[in-house]
């Protein structure tokens, strides 16, 4: 984030104005969603093994945050203050650094103080698709899924829907499913009997708005009419 602050910022404001919100919801807290109180649980299942991760979610009386309870994380301020007052060193080297480091190698990790220090961001081409005319520019983490959920989408007739409306939230959802996608893409792999011709699709072509039209109608053509769920109107 630092990286794309210098390299691509607008140079009218300084970190400090840019971190701020970020510091005073860290500072003040935060009010917890039924979606954040999820999050804790599931959280709460895989990492509670850490004393400290085990504090950082509960309250003071050792339950964990509820809906509606603020959260506050203060040593979550401080440290982006840090990191607003001295730029990259603050994060890399230094105070916080001896305390990721220090953090690591209690449950028997191999970070280094040089390894945080000699870090460098590996900034990679993003991927690219388009949607209904526009070009739309995403990340190779999770814009492939996004790109292709786009181009699957761009064959319905969205103006139909009311912006509110139970089968335009379905639909949408429903697209925007990965698991979702990925296990019917490989059902319709299946569905062919001894030939995959998905199977040799690179990221490049899911980027590409005919794929979105041929995974819909190959969908139909290998699976003798069957639609998903994800597809269905």
């Amino acid at each position: 984030l630092l990286y794309a602050f210098d390299k691509y910022g607008s140079k009218n404001v300084t970190l400090e104005e840019v971190m701020a919100p970020a510091i005073n919801l860290a500072q003040n807290g935060f009010y917890v969603t039924p979606t954040l109180y999820h999050d804790i649980v599931a959280a709460d299942e895989k990492m509670s093994r850490f004393d400290e991760f085990y504090k950082f979610l509960r309250k003071d009386d050792g339950e964990l945050y509820q809906v509606g309870d603020l959260w506050k994380n203060k040593d979550l301020a401080d440290t982006l203050r840090i990191i607003a007052k001295e730029g990259r060193d603050g994060f890399y080297k230094g105070e916080v650094a001896e305390k990721i480091v220090e953090m690591s190698n209690k449950y028997g990790g191999i970070l280094t103080l040089d390894d945080l220090a000699n870090y460098e961001p590996n900034v990679s081409t993003p991927v690219e698709g388009t949607y209904r005319g526009y070009k739309i520019l995403s990340s190779q983490a999770g814009g492939t899924s996004i790109i292709e959920a786009l181009n699957i989408l761009e064959n319905f007739d969205m103006s139909k829907y009311d912006i509110d409306s139970a089968e335009r939230i379905h639909l949408l959802s429903e697209d925007h499913q990965p698991n979702g996608r990925h296990r019917d893409r490989r059902n319709i792999m299946r569905c062919h009997h001894g030939e995959a011709p998905l199977a040799g699709v690179t990221l490049r072509a899911i980027h590409v708005a005919l794929y979105g039209k041929h995974l819909f109608y190959r969908c139909q053509e290998l699976c003798h009419g069957w639609l998903p769920l994800w597809l269905q109107t």
